[in-house]
């Protein structure tokens, strides 16, 4: 998985380590999870937890869950340099919703994010 933001994709790719649907942030549900013995289950118990207290969710909201593999962590793809985005206009953005490209297209050290089309 990847992330756009300034006009260009940023050099880092983490791995999809564990995804979950329509999980139900509520201090309830947090409190079940962290219960359970697996560790992807636990960790979306504290993320819960964390963003109810902060008041980042509202309690009762349902979204998806994606836990990603950490900066640092041998399982995130890293590139030496982000991918700028060089095409203006409208209509030209890189990312209109999801976009795909291969590892094969990152490795190849693209200059630009028309080198990955």
């Amino acid at each position: 998985m990847g992330f756009y933001r300034h006009r260009r994709v940023e050099p880092f790719f983490p791995r999809i380590r564990y995804r979950s649907r329509e999980v139900e942030f509520t201090r309830e549900n947090a409190r079940r999870l962290r219960a359970m013995e697996s560790p992807p289950d636990s960790q979306i118990g504290d993320l819960i937890e964390s963003m109810l207290e902060r008041a980042l969710r509202s309690d009762g909201e349902r979204f998806d869950v994606i836990l990603l593999s950490p900066i640092g962590d041998p399982d995130t793809f890293v590139l030496e340099r982000p991918i700028p985005h060089t095409a203006a206009g409208r209509g030209s953005a890189w990312t209109q919703g999801t976009r795909y490209t291969s590892e094969a297209s990152l490795r190849g050290d693209p200059r630009t994010t028309q080198d990955l089309d």
